[in-house]
């Protein structure tokens, strides 16, 4: 009798669920959502593509220096082109297909255990960048002296965490013994300097595709550039949040309920609920378009 696996029905059913609920607030108040002032810019559509270019560009090269700095040099259009389109493989129910995919163009260059290495500097640092910028920007927008603690306490924590690469060293190391059999580990450790420049790189990278969103927004909404601060931090926050919750593919679902959360007090449940999904679509599109284009205007073809 085969045994039920818990992990993939949850990360089958919690998107579907929150998707549910968020399709039926839609059609339940399609009159009202109908009647809104929808006003459509093409332009600010476009610019939002583009910052989501530059966005891919910065990752690239976010990847590219954790490569380098574990003693592997790989070119930077092959990096953008891997990075690119590995990236629509996030969609994908398992969460490792877009690692799969990555190794597979990768591992004639860069051995096993680095590779797992660099891959896992990146989440934690994509991780808590987000986390970084959104306690940094809160703190900026909300003014109570409690709410101030709470986002220096986050971001302190994160800045100690990053100063102390032993903790992660520590993990990795027990993984990569766990997943070999003579137990020795050879790859090169990237100390705390790199570490710092990753998270403030990783954090302009959010900012890029927080100000995307932003002309996403106003492509089809009247937001003003005043709550341009407010939408970055939404869209990190809602972002590192579906991240985080590892059993949804992509964070499916999990990212629109949250995005739901934070904006329903600006333009209501109804207008909150068609943005999130709207945001979905335009992420997935515009990082398919970007792979495309990428794909089609590089001269090198990458080894597999």
């Amino acid at each position: 009798m085969k045994k039920f696996n818990w992990q993939k029905i949850t990360g089958f059913l919690v998107p579907v669920i929150i998707f549910y609920f968020l399709i039926r607030a839609v059609t339940a108040n399609f009159a009202a959502i109908s009647e809104f002032d929808f006003n459509f810019r093409y332009f600010n559509l476009i610019l939002s593509i583009v910052f989501i270019f530059f966005n891919s560009l910065l990752a690239a090269l976010i990847l590219k220096y954790f490569f380098l700095h574990s003693g592997f040099y790989l070119r930077f259009t092959d990096m953008l082109r891997v990075y690119s389109f590995s990236q629509l493989a996030k969609y994908i129910p398992g969460g490792i297909w877009l690692y799969l995919i990555r190794f597979r163009y990768l591992s004639k260059n860069v051995s096993k255990e680095s590779f797992v290495v660099v891959s896992s500097l990146e989440n934690a640092v994509y991780v808590l960048s987000g986390f970084f910028l959104t306690s940094f920007i809160s703190a900026q927008i909300f003014t109570t002296a409690k709410f101030q603690v709470v986002a220096a306490i986050i971001v302190i924590t994160i800045l100690v965490v990053l100063l102390m690469p032993k903790l992660f060293y520590f993990f990795i190391n027990l993984a990569l013994r766990a997943l070999k059999k003579d137990g020795k580990n050879d790859f090169k450790k990237i100390g705390r300097g790199p570490l710092l420049i990753t998270l403030l790189g990783s954090s302009l990278n959010w900012l890029l595709v927080g100000i995307g969103y932003f002309f996403f927004l106003s492509s089809f909404l009247p937001v003003g550039f005043t709550r341009l601060p407010w939408f970055i931090a939404v869209f990190a926050a809602s972002v590192t949040a579906g991240y985080v919750f590892v059993i949804a593919p992509g964070g499916l679902g999990v990212r629109e309920g949250i995005m739901v959360l934070l904006l329903e007090s600006v333009f209501g449940l109804e207008i909150a609920t068609v943005i999130a999904i709207a945001t979905r679509l335009w992420s997935a599109i515009s990082e398919a378009l970007i792979a495309g284009l990428i794909s089609v205007f590089s001269k090198n073809k990458l080894e597999k």
